[in-house]
């Protein structure tokens, strides 16, 4: 951020239904987390149908129960009844993006969107190319707004961590271990012998709260890319 601050100015709002802007996507109802989205991510597995269902219907019901919010169905000063969430997307955000700019002069923006923000951004360059000088997509998710495809993309999703580890260690010299594969497989296996306390004590001590444990496995991963020299004790220990 502060390298960033030598070059250019840094501008944060509130998006509709979030921080200070009214009404508010922060609620019970809204929460994935109200309706298991722990245990489903938990039990996601791309070799299994009944997983991905499970893990589609949390977020179609959270989807439901937050439209239903009576706080979300408005009234304007005409009389006229409107559903807040109906005003709230991509497309609207990537207006107040433009609107955000309008006040700061006519001047061109460079954007850092990641995950969300990939669909965000994209959605902004796309409606206001003109407007774009540099722009960063940061682990880039499906636009398409469809469940059941984005439950399969986080299932998928691990499983292509895990080839891309492994595919890492075989074709490069760093690893120093005999069996990659067989490594990661023991790793994963003592993870959910041990998921109770991998998911509470270590997550708690490691991100300051509970954790998943295919988060867990999928950071754990991620240092070991990076720090390849300890690839050899995990392995042994696991």
């Amino acid at each position: 951020i502060n390298k960033a601050l030598a070059s250019y100015n840094i501008i944060g709002f509130d998006q509709r239904g979030f921080g200070r802007s009214l009404p508010t996507h922060v609620r019970p109802e809204c929460s994935l987390q109200t309706y298991g989205i722990g245990e489903a991510y938990e039990n996601l597995d791309l070799t299994d149908d009944d997983s991905i269902r499970a893990y589609a219907q949390v977020f179609k019901t959270r989807n439901i129960e937050c439209w239903k919010h009576p706080d979300f169905q408005l009234t304007s000063d005409s009389g006229k009844t409107y559903h807040f969430l109906e005003h709230s997307g991509t497309r609207q955000l990537a207006e107040d993006i433009e609107r955000v700019r309008g006040l700061f002069g006519d001047q061109k923006l460079s954007v850092h969107g990641s995950s969300y923000g990939t669909s965000v951004f994209g959605t902004y360059a796309t409606m206001f190319p003109a407007n774009v000088h540099l722009m960063v997509l940061d682990g880039s998710i499906n636009p398409v707004s469809d469940i059941v495809v984005f439950s399969e993309d986080q299932a998928r999703s691990l499983n292509q961590r895990i080839d891309y580890f492994i595919a890492g260690c075989e074709f490069g010299d760093g690893c120093v271990v005999d069996d990659v594969s067989q490594c990661v497989r023991d790793l994963h296996d003592v993870m959910i012998a041990n998921k109770e306390v991998v998911k509470k004590e270590f997550a708690i001590e490691k991100y300051g709260r509970p954790a998943s444990t295919r988060r867990i496995f999928s950071d754990i991963l991620n240092e070991l890319s990076e720090n390849v020299d300890k690839i050899p004790a995990v392995c042994s220990a696991a």
